[in-house]
């Protein structure tokens, strides 16, 4: 549901498709709003030690920190 949703967002000319047009737009909307929460404290970088799990199994105890 999240995907359809973002999908029908990113077709701003509502044809059913997302052209390079409808997907520049939408990127630089998304990238716009990434950078303002990122100012205001909203989003955490991976750089602040954010453990990332490798090997891709939940299972898994080995993990990288960025």
């Amino acid at each position: 549901r999240l995907l359809e949703h973002e999908f029908k967002k990113a077709d701003w000319d509502k044809d059913g498709k997302i052209s390079l047009q409808d997907f520049t737009a939408y990127y630089e909307k998304v990238a716009k709003l990434q950078t303002q929460m990122a100012r205001e404290g909203r989003i955490k970088s991976a750089s602040h030690g954010t453990k990332i799990p490798v090997g891709g199994c939940a299972a898994s105890k080995a993990s990288v920190k960025y």
